[in-house]
Order: structure tokens, then C-alpha cells, then sequence
């Protein structure tokens, strides 16, 4: 029933169009062949939400064999793939399957393609071009409450701190107060903070709010986050990305080491502009070289193989 009743686009033109002319709702198209049974099995699925989200998203069906032009584009190998776009914009979304551009298996559960859909188009609506799916959330969520749990101890932190000098005692808790930034940091970029954007990291002054203390304070002998402490999280959330880098690779996203070399590199031409002196500090941030090189021999070697889309090096 799906496969017939759901609407079909019969050329590459009606794929474009059905891309490029929706402005308001997120765009979903199930390429495969209309006769497999994985498509068949997808297609009543869909059918049966269609209703339930059209008030936020369009269906749309795409048998390969007739419209033969995006096979190559968008490595429609698999037999049934579901992609989604919104204003002409393809969307990706962690899984959690090392494949972020596309839906490659038939889910059969109808409320948690719609909590999918719906995810998606949530992270559109506020400009993102990867979403986290809600089977993964739930990960990101959990590190979130750890670290809500971690902001009241600093509150408490705070609070008796701020009775004694702040540099004579700043020794004892600098590193676990770094070690949380890093943790905040890295659960922003992989979008578990949804106030913040995710693939970017937080400013100094951002960290500061969210914790609800001071920053950088230069003339009161007061509690507050150094900037010396932000930058080492920062390193330190760099050196974790490097892991992560090849740690995707083994479980297939191809697409994630390019996104973290990027992101490197430009906080890395950050790190050069600052006139660091000889201590600690600096020589911590000479590590963002070698974090950077390792994550771009992993690019490098998926270029090699072709796992990457030409012409998307590291900029």
C-alpha cells in the first residue's frame, strides 16, 4: 500500500525540485526499488506516519532503477536508503552506526522514526547540519546530568572558596575544574547541550555562564575560571578529539575525522596567534601540532581510498 499510495518522484528534475521548493518542512525521500522488500517493508512504515508528521515533514519515494542520477552522489548502494534535506540543505544524523548521511535499514518501530524525523527537523529549524539521533541522545543526555550534577559542587566550590585567597589555594582544585570544562566541551561539540552549537566549542565566557561563576578575573582575589584553565581544557579536549578521530573510522563514519581536522586546525591558528609564555601552558598547546597531523594522516588515508567525497581535504 505505501509503495502505491506514497507520492513518487520519476525524475531527477522532480528530485531537485521537491529539494529545492520546500521551505518550511523537512524533506524525506526513501531511495531503493519499489519491488524490493526491504522498500516495501520501509514504505508502509512511512505511509503509516505520513499523517503524524506533515505538519513538519514531506515523504517522498525514489526508485533507483528509474532515476538513476544520485546512485553515484549519494552512494545509494544499500537496498533501501533514507535521506533527509531541508531548504536544499542535506541533513545528517548520528545514528550511532558510523554512517551519518543516511538511514540504510528498515526500521520498523513508527514512533521512533517519527522521534527521528522530528529530531531532525528540530536541528534544521535552529541550523544544524548534524542532529543527534534519539537512540544516541540518550548517551549524551546521561553525560549532561553528570555534569549538571558537577556544576553544583562547583556552586558549593564556590561558595567556600571564595572565603580565602583565591591563589594560595587554587592548587587543589584547578585540574578537576579543568578536566570538567574539557567535559563540557566536548559534550557541546558532539551536541549534547542543546542551547549550544554543536562542531564548535564554547568561549571562555560561555563556560563561565553556564556554570554560573567568574572568568578571568584580574583584580579581585575572588573564585572564577583562569584562562590559563580554559585553555588547557581546550588541549585537552582536542587531544580526545584525535581519538575519537580514528576511533570512528574503526566503526565506518568516514565523515567525522574531516569535521575534527577542520575544527583543529582552526583552533590551532587560534593557539598561534597568542603570545604564550614558557611554562605549562605553552607547552601543552605545542601538542595541538601533533593531535592535528594525526588526525590529518587519517584523512589522508581515507582520500587514498576513496572513503571521502572528492574535493572535502582538509581546509
Amino acid at each position: 500500500m505505501g509503495s502505491i499510495v506514497l507520492p513518487h518522484l520519476r525524475t531527477a528534475w522532480h528530485v531537485d525540485q521537491a529539494i529545492l521548493s520546500e521551505e518550511e518542512r523537512l524533506v524525506v525521500i526513501r531511495f531503493g526499488r519499489d519491488h524490493d522488500r526491504e522498500c516495501i517493508q520501509q514504505d508502509e512504515v512511512l505511509y503509516k506516519i505520513a499523517e503524524r508528521v506533515k505538519n513538519f515533514a514531506v515523504i517522498y519515494l525514489c526508485d533507483v532503477d528509474e532515476v538513476p542520477d544520485f546512485n553515484t552522489m549519494y552512494e545509494l548502494y544499500d537496498p533501501m536508503t533514507i535521506m533527509f534535506f531541508y531548504r536544499n540543505k542535506h541533513m545528517m544524523c548520528d545514528f550511532g552506526t558510523g554512517n551519518n548521511n543516511k538511514l540504510n535499514w528498515v526500521l520498523e518501530d513508527k514512533q521512533e522514526l517519527i522521534d527521528i524525523i522530528e529530531t531532525i527537523y528540530k536541528g534544521a529549524k535552529k541550523g544544524r547540519g548534524l542532529v543527534i539521533s534519539p537512540k544516541v541522545k540518550p548517551v549524551l543526555d546521561n553525560v549532561t546530568t553528570e555534569i549538571l550534577a558537577q556544576k553544583q559542587e562547583v556552586a558549593r566550590l564556590n561558595a567556600v572558596a571564595n572565603k580565602h585567597p583565591f591563589y594560595k589555594y587554587n592548587g587543589v582544585w584547578s585540574r578537576e575544574l579543568q578536566n570538567l570544562v574539557t567535559s563540557i566541551e566536548l559534550c557541546s561539540w558532539l551536541g549534547g547541550l542543546q542551547e549550544y552549537k554543536a562542531g564548535s566549542f564554547m568561549t571562555i565566557e560561555e563556560v563561565g555562564k553556564f556554570l554560573e561563576i567568574p572568568v578571568n578575573l584580574k583584580e579581585q582575589d575572588a573564585f572564577h575560571l583562569t584562562i590559563e584553565e580554559y585553555l588547557l581544557a581546550l588541549i585537552a579536549m582536542v587531544e580526545e578529539l584525535s581519538r575519537l578521530a580514528v576511533n570512528s573510522v574503526t566503526l565506518g563514519d568516514y565523515t567525522r575525522p574531516l569535521q575534527i581536522a577542520n575544527f583543529i586546525k582552526d583552533l590551532f591558528a587560534g593557539f598561534q596567534l597568542l603570545n604564550l609564555k614558557n611554562d605549562i601552558l605553552r607547552k601543552r598547546s605545542d601538542g595541538i601540532k601533533y593531535s592535528l597531523k594525526k588526525v590529518e594522516d587519517v584523512v589522508y588515508d581515507l582520500s587514498l581510498r576513496n572513503l571521502i567525497p572528492k574535493g572535502s581535504g582538509v581546509a
